[in-house]
């Protein structure tokens, strides 16, 4: 059972980690960066490393998209938990876009969001979750490109 401090790189980690464990009292989640600050903008000085470096669980974006997350992913100790999303070619292919700091807002992107739900469900050790079918997240990313490409 997890207790204590899941710290989060992005509000939207925390958000799925809430999903996956509803009801969790005994657990805090709180996010690396200061409320009102843009993500895009974020530079972490010193004070934030130091948090992502030392907590029992940290939940990172990405490491493809985010180049500092891999130099505190290699300063942490084994014995931390480390969640790191793996975008999968496969899932990336789907979305034919060259920009893939556009994909790293995987909550944006059924399939990709789906993967990274599944893999977060398993870091935190619980059941994966059900995701939409082929058919539904075919018509959510219909509706997407008519608002965002």
């Amino acid at each position: 059972m997890i207790s204590g401090i899941i710290l989060c790189a992005h509000l939207q980690l925390c958000n799925l980690a809430k999903e996956l464990l509803p009801g969790q009292s005994q657990i805090q989640f709180r996010t690396v960066m200061p409320q009102n600050t843009d993500p895009h903008e974020f530079d972490p000085g010193p004070q934030f490393i130091k948090e992502m470096v030392s907590a029992p669980i940290f939940l990172a974006m990405p490491d493809n998209y985010f180049p500092w997350i891999q130099s505190i992913i290699k300063m942490r100790k084994q014995s931390q938990k480390t969640f790191s999303p793996q975008i999968s070619n496969k899932f990336l292919a789907t979305y034919k876009t060259n920009n893939k700091e556009a994909l790293a807002h995987f909550w944006l992107y059924p399939h990709i969001h789906c993967e990274v739900k599944k893999q977060m469900a398993n870091f935190l050790n619980v059941n994966s979750p059900n995701c939409a079918s082929r058919n539904e997240l075919e018509q959510q990313l219909l509706r997407l490109k008519k608002y965002y490409f």
